[in-house]
C-alpha cells in the first residue's frame, strides 16, 4: 500500500516504541523501507510524515535506526549478507520490525541474526522476527541461527517463536538467554520440539530464573523424543533443583547441561 507524504515537520525526538501510540507500525516499516532508502530510489528528504495519526514518523524511525547501527543507510544491513550482527544497538520493537521485513524482502541469504542485548526491545519485536523470518510468511527464509538473549522476552514472545517453529524447517540454533521466560512458555515450546519434523538442534535458555523443575522435565522429554538430535543448555537457571537436573542428565546425558 502506497502512503502519501504530507508536509509535516518531523519531531525532534525518536518516535515511540510499538505501543498503542503507534497506530500502524507495519505500514511505517514499509514506508521506511520503500521510500526512505536510496537503494530503492527514495529520498529521505521526502520522508516527512505519513497521513494518519502517529506519534512519530517514518523519517525519524529511519534516522534513529541508522544512527544506532552507525550506517549511512539501513540497506547496508542487506546485500546478501549471511551474518547480521545488530547486538547491543539500543534497538526497539519498531527497529526489529524494520529489520525483520528487510530480511524477508531484501536478504534471502541471511543465515544468522544476532539481535542480543537490546533491552528496549521486547515481545513485539520478537513477534516481528517470528512472523517475517521464521513463520509461513517468510517463504522459507534460510535463517539457521537466531540469537535473541537479553531483550526482555516473556512467554508471549516465546509463544510467537513456538508457533513459527511448527512450520519452520530451517532453524538449527535458538538462543534466548537472560530473558523473562517461565515454565508456561517452555512447556508449549517443548511440545513442538518433540516433533520428528523439528530441525532445531541447539536451544540455549541460560539464566532465565523463571524456569523450574517443570521446564527441565518437559525439555528432557523433548530431547529423549528427538533421539539425540536436540541439545538443551540451561546453565544458571537457579530455580531448577539438583534432583531435577540429575534426572534429566540421567535420561539425556550430555544433551542437557545445567
Amino acid at each position: 500500500m502506497k502512503l502519501e507524504v504530507v508536509p509535516t515537520k518531523p519531531q525532534d525526538t525518536e518516535p515511540a516504541n510499538l505501543t498503542e501510540e503507534v497506530k500502524e507500525p507495519g505500514q511505517i516499516a514499509d514506508f521506511v523501507i520503500e521510500q526512505c532508502e536510496d537503494w530503492v530510489g527514495g529520498s529521505t528528504d521526502e520522508c516527512l510524515a505519513v497521513q494518519y495519526d502517529l506519534s512519530g514518523n517514518a523519517r525519524k524511525f529511519a534516522a534513529a535506526l541508522k544512527e544506532k547501527l552507525g550506517m549511512k543507510r539501513i540497506g547496508q544491513l542487506m546485500g546478501d549478507k549471511a551474518f547480521i550482527h545488530v547486538d547491543a544497538k539500543d534497538l526497539t520493537d519498531m527497529d526489529a520490525l524494520i529489520i525483520a521485513k528487510m530480511l524477508r524482502f531484501q536478504n534471502a541469504e541471511c543465515e544468522m541474526l544476532d539481535i542480543n542485548n537490546n533491552p528496549r526491545m521486547g515481545d513485539l519485536g520478537v513477534k516481528a522476527i517470528a512472523e517475517h523470518v521464521l513463520g509461513r510468511a517468510s517463504n522459507g527464509h534460510p535463517l539457521e541461527t537466531l540469537l535473541i538473549s537479553g531483550v526482555n522476552v516473556t512467554d508471549e514472545g516465546l509463544g510467537y517463536i513456538t508457533e513459527a517453529l511448527k512450520t519452520n524447517n530451517k532453524l538449527r540454533l535458538l538462543e534466548m538467554r537472560k530473558n523473562k521466560l517461565t515454565d508456561e512458555g517452555v512447556v508449549a515450546l517443548a511440545k513442538v520440539l518433540k516433533d520428528d519434523n523439528s530441525t532445531l538442534e541447539s536451544l540455549y535458555l541460560n539464566a532465565n530464573p523463571g524456569l523450574t523443575d517443570i521446564s527441565a522435565e518437559v525439555l528432557a522429554d523433548a530431547v529423549a523424543a528427538r533421539k539425540g538430535k536436540l541439545k538443551v543448555i540451561l546453565l544458571d537457571c537457579e530455580n531448577i533443583s539438583f534432583s531435577a537436573r540429575a534426572r534429566a542428565t540421567a535420561r539425556c546425558g550430555k544433551k542437557m547441561r545445567f
